[in-house]
């Protein structure tokens, strides 16, 4: 006996065939990171409802105004981004630094107070350029990384309520902590499992992972060879499904995995923006904190922003002047009254002369471990160009991660080959291993000037030894213990 079909049932599932086929049409666009929580929250496609968007818009715009009236600063910056439906291609939410992307299911599943902690969580991603910051860094151990400290903040200035309808990461442990430091805690798990897979395989594994392979540590990949999702999956366990919303890479031009191929309006994709867009973009978000800051009073501002705020707006030495300024010292130093120049003989004139025999004895510690590699050669060619204006100088140059690798010795003599110098290393960061190796090896340098991106697995090194400067590139929110420093900037 056949049944009979109504033309209205007929129409209704040829509509929900369409649907079918254009979500998973759009599924294949998405990042392996959206598809597993899409998967999770939303498992089987679902038409965009009206209804339901307009509810979600409602809850996220009331969320907004709690959050001025209760958090001037969370609501001010809030109330910039743009709302864009992505029930197509987001699990639950995300941000570019001008859209605030959502799922309408997944905010109507939250609770109220739940959705002002959501807000606030894309906020600070904002804030804290995370978008920018990652680099080539392992885009899953970046995505953990920043949410557990994002997540942090939120509970500690009492935004909203902690998200507990899903399960998201909190951990104490990393207060006060920046992303990339709680990145590397996360990366060295990641590699220890990654060295047991190649260890039972006999070495002989493919390497292959979501990371780019690049040259050697090169962003926070810190080796040619990235641990695969798997790995870090076997590492870290659950925590990997416990990351809140999707992540984007603010790049010059697209990622291959950021699915940034959608109809230009954030229904299928996040709004492609050419690089002129995101530095102005970078520029505005940059003056919209300020503001955001300045509005809400010191008392209702992060601790962390406050810092970063800092770092703005006070002036700031350039690392080549500074370098400049620390070598010109010795220099100084290691001229004397007793012996005149014979230079100034025809000037009418007495001046100090060179203390003879002394020559500018400087050392260069290159921190290998980080995202400092792409940097190196700049910064030891401007090392190089600053020293060849001095007749007798000594350059003691080695890189390092938990141990000295390939040390050299630069003079006038050999100075044109400083540029071809092998960077080695890429393990973890461990200043106090310089300063035991030149202990060992009786070199007492006038200067010992440091590359790093500021991350010690460890201490800081000795303090009385040597008089050391510090360059840090990646992160202005560091500031050594000793020493003097600067924050690397490309000109």
């Amino acid at each position: 006996m056949s049944v009979k079909v109504t033309k209205k049932e007929r129409k209704a599932e040829k509509k929900h065939n369409f649907v079918v086929s254009h979500m998973a049409e759009a599924k294949k666009k998405l990042s392996k990171q959206a598809k597993t929580l899409l998967d999770k929250f939303i498992p089987e496609p679902i038409p965009y409802d009206k209804k339901i968007d307009d509810d979600a818009i409602e809850r996220i715009v009331t969320s907004r105004i709690s959050l001025l009236l209760n958090k001037p600063f969370f609501g001010n910056l809030a109330t910039r981004l743009i709302l864009r439906n992505a029930d197509e291609w987001c699990p639950t939410a995300a941000t570019d630094g001008r859209y605030f992307y959502y799922n309408s299911r997944f905010i109507m599943k939250l609770r109220p107070k739940e959705v002002d902690f959501l807000v606030g969580h894309e906020v600070l991603h904002v804030v804290y350029d995370h978008m920018g910051r990652r680099m080539d860094r392992h885009p899953v151990l970046w995505n953990i990384a920043n949410d557990y400290l994002v997540n942090y903040d939120l509970v500690d200035e009492n935004v909203g309520e902690l998200i507990t309808t899903v399960e998201i990461l909190y951990d104490k442990k990393y207060k006060d902590m920046a992303s990339e430091e709680v990145y590397d805690i996360l990366y060295e798990k990641a590699k220890k499992e990654q060295g047991k897979n190649s260890k039972d395989c006999d070495g002989e594994g493919d390497g292959e992972g979501e990371g780019q392979p690049g040259q050697p540590g090169q962003g926070g990949g810190r080796s040619q060879n990235q641990p695969t999702d798997q790995e870090i999956k076997d590492a870290l366990g659950d925590i990997v499904d416990k990351i809140l919303d999707e992540h984007f890479k603010d790049t010059e031009g697209n990622d291959d995995d950021e699915g940034e191929d959608g109809d230009g309006k954030g229904t299928s994709g996040p709004v492609p923006m050419t690089a002129e867009e995101k530095k102005a973009l970078k520029d505005e978000v940059r003056e919209a904190v300020l503001q955001a800051a300045e509005q809400a009073g010191a008392g209702n501002v992060p601790g962390g922003v406050k810092k970063m705020i800092k770092d703005l707006t006070e002036p700031k030495i350039d690392w080549r002047e500074l370098i400049a300024q620390q070598i010109e010292s010795i220099v100084k130093a290691d001229y004397t009254w007793q012996r005149p120049s014979r230079r100034a003989w025809h000037m009418d004139a007495v001046m100090p002369g060179r203390k003879p025999g002394e020559t500018i004895d400087i050392c260069v510690a290159v921190d290998s471990s980080g995202s400092t590699a792409g940097m190196i050669k700049d910064f030891l060619g401007e090392i190089n160009g600053i020293m060849e204006q001095y007749e007798d100088y000594k350059i003691h140059v080695w890189c390092f991660d938990t141990q000295v690798h390939n040390p050299k010795i630069f003079t006038h003599d050999n100075a044109d080959t400083m540029e071809d110098y092998e960077v080695m290393g890429f393990g973890g960061t461990d200043f106090e291993v310089s300063f035991e190796w030149m202990k060992e090896e009786d070199i007492d340098p006038a200067k010992l000037i440091v590359f790093t991106d500021g991350y010690p697995c460890g201490g800081w090194g000795d303090p009385d030894y040597c008089e050391t400067v510090w360059i840090i590139q990646g992160n202005t929110t560091i500031e050594p213990p000793f020493g003097i420093w600067a924050y690397y900037e490309d000109q």
